[in-house]
């Protein structure tokens, strides 16, 4: 048992708990950590599988999903976790009545106590799961001293191993939200983390994901005055690389969301933003990155493809621009079972099947076609449905 280092980090009772039910189901353990909005509220967790690099229409059909099931849950008065219970009704119930206890504060709606370091709170199972590990865990005062002080926050940033770097970033955001701060210590992090990021290069690294993950937490902390607000986010989208800023639209606070988009400041960063981006998408953009901020466009123009349509239609044009656009899709070719990847930011699937065919390019991109064409056939489906006359 690990106690004698967890038990001033988490409620001894839930870890003991939580130990018993990770030796005895293991599968179940891993589903905590890698759906935990299933349990509680919360992300995936550093010792595990991450969805920071899906897709926006992969995070946002994991999305639908989770609020799909949640319905189908309380229509049969079940727990959300019942997806992963064993189908043994013995293990079920065993497993079932280890989650209620551990996760009924989420359930029930009542107000988690961080104070009572109970796991049902998502920061303190992430410090038990860092606890566990074999490098253990910063301890949280140790990232408040580091981010109160300007000096130790900036030589934190300069680490050069990366590894080192993206875990260390990770910590900052777990613990930020309980950070004693003041306004003007959130704006010189952001100023730091700004500047840090113009010397990260690696679009897909743990290192850049981690930034915009701790700008945007910081940026929603209960001590980021809306001065602050306003006076940090300009120099995000103007200063960052556009593959650390994309997500500023999507993490506006919830409490600030539906008066911050229609404010002023939202939509000159918007138009801002989207003025970088197609500038990024005629230069060197290609990939996963490219597809990024293609599916970014449309959030951000009130759901409206047109004008990606109209940009992804003139790369098809030539093979290069074909090539660009296509290399997004490679991270699902070697899936297996392959997912169906989203066409939505293609105009006209059937078109492309006939580019790709047509092209120097066949041999490398031929396996999108039958996903092309089921997605086409969604589409007319769908199409369908929606313009079928109502009955009577």
């Amino acid at each position: 048992m690990a106690l004698p280092i967890t038990y001033k980090e988490v409620n001894v009772a839930d870890a003991i708990v939580f130990e018993a039910l990770s030796q005895r189901f293991p599968k179940l353990r891993e589903n905590i950590c890698n759906y935990p909005q299933y349990f509680f509220r919360g992300s995936s967790y550093p010792d595990h599988l991450s969805d920071d690099s899906l897709s926006i229409e992969d995070r946002t059909a994991r999305r639908q999903e989770v609020e799909d099931d949640a319905t189908a849950a309380q229509k049969d008065k079940k727990p959300l976790w019942a997806k992963f219970l064993s189908d043994d009704s013995g293990e079920k119930q065993v497993a079932d009545s280890a989650c209620r206890f551990l996760f009924s504060s989420f359930k029930s709606g009542d107000p988690l106590s961080i104070n009572e370091l109970r796991m049902a709170h998502p920061n303190r199972m992430a410090r038990y799961l860092r606890c566990t590990a074999i490098d253990g865990i910063p301890d949280a005062e140790e990232i408040h001293g580091i981010l109160s002080d300007p000096v130790k926050w900036g030589q934190a940033l300069s680490v050069s191993d990366n590894k080192e770097l993206s875990s260390l970033l990770g910590w900052f955001s777990i613990h930020i939200q309980s950070w004693p701060c003041s306004a003007s210590d959130i704006e010189i992090c952001i100023k730091k983390l700004v500047d840090k990021s113009q010397h990260v290069v690696v679009v897909e690294s743990e290192t850049t994901k981690g930034i915009s993950r701790v700008m945007w937490e910081l940026l929603q902390h209960d001590k980021c005055t809306p001065d602050t607000y306003n006076k940090c986010l300009p120099d995000i989208i103007e200063k960052t690389p556009i593959h650390v800023s994309w997500n500023f639209g999507y993490e506006v606070p919830k409490e600030r969301n539906e008066n911050f988009r229609n404010s002023v400041l939202f939509k000159e960063s918007t138009e801002k933003w989207i003025d970088r981006a197609r500038k990024a998408i005629n230069g060197e953009l290609d990939g996963i990155l490219l597809h990024y901020i293609l599916f970014r466009i449309p959030y951000l123009q009130n759901g409206s493809y047109e004008e990606v349509h109209a940009i992804t239609s003139k790369m098809c044009e030539t093979d290069d621009g074909l090539d660009k656009l296509l290399s997004g899709y490679d991270d699902y070719k070697n899936d297996d079972p392959r997912p169906s990847p989203s066409f939505s930011i293609i105009k006209d699937p059937e078109h492309l099947v006939s580019r790709i065919e047509k092209s120097s390019l066949n041999a490398k991109y031929y396996w999108l076609i039958e996903p092309l064409k089921g997605w086409k056939n969604q589409q007319n489906i769908l199409a369908r449905i929606l313009n079928a006359p109502l009955p009577p």
